[in-house]
């Protein structure tokens, strides 16, 4: 089964200004055990965890799939409307990996929009075949790659603990970073989330790509898995090609 990897739009004629968002209203404090920063991709607790209120810029313009500032808690998540998640819902989304929860989207006079933070509760690490996947360290500024060899799930896992206890090229400050993702040929499910967030977090199936489409939801791109980044954002790659800017 063919998977993509779910992007926001960078397209100014269908987001109005980019990105949409113009400030988090925080309630609390990051260190609150509520705070749902504190929970990147653990299930939460919580019926109603401190998520910040999201006010837009008056230029935005509203779309199912909201660009959401990366800090103050919305490292990893979407930010949908009620007609995204009723597409989710009809492909039965496993809620062991993934956590629906209200949050508040402020838009000019507009104070209760329904829109949802869908949170990654798990990460499917057998989700990708690691042998044919090309897999790199990398520097957090990209001054190296070095190409490795993983094996298996265990094998990654392994591999990240390593690296953050004794490090790479004499530092600790060092990422795995996937180049071109092979998706597992077994994996059954239509959406799960990515062990290599740089790639894109979440990633559905040909299927549920299509529903998403035939739904006409807006303020999103979709990036086959086997495409390397500069082949989507190049010059004449596929955003281009298939999105015509």
């Amino acid at each position: 089964m063919k998977y993509f990897s779910i992007q926001h739009s960078w397209n100014p004629e269908i987001l109005g200004s980019f990105p949409q968002s113009d400030k988090a209203v925080m309630k609390g404090h990051v260190d609150d055990e509520d705070f749902i920063g504190n929970w990147i991709q653990k299930k939460v607790p919580f019926d109603n965890p401190n998520i910040p209120d999201i006010v837009l810029k008056r230029k935005a313009k509203l779309t199912d799939l909201l660009h959401a500032p990366y800090d103050m808690g919305y490292v990893g998540c979407l930010i949908i409307s009620e007609d995204f998640r009723k597409v989710l819902e009809t492909f039965s989304i496993n809620l062991e990996d993934f956590q629906f929860f209200k949050i508040k989207v402020k838009y000019k006079i507009l104070k209760n929009i329904n829109y949802y933070y869908l949170h990654p509760a798990k990460v499917n690490y057998d989700a990708v075949d690691y042998p044919k996947s090309e897999i790199f360290i990398t520097s957090p500024l990209n001054e190296y790659k070095d190409l490795v060899s993983i094996e298996s799930a265990e094998h990654y896992i392994r591999y990240q603990e390593e690296l953050r206890k004794f490090g790479w090229r004499g530092t600790t400050l060092v990422n795995l970073r996937i180049e071109n993702l092979v998706v597992n040929p077994n994996l059954k499910e239509h959406i799960f989330c990515n062990p290599f967030p740089q790639s894109g977090m979440y990633f559905v199936s040909d299927n549920l790509r299509s529903a998403m489409e035939e739904s006409k939801l807006t303020g999103i791109e979709f990036f086959p898995s086997e495409l390397k980044l500069k082949d989507y954002q190049g010059e004449n790659g596929y955003r281009k090609k298939m999105y015509n800017y």
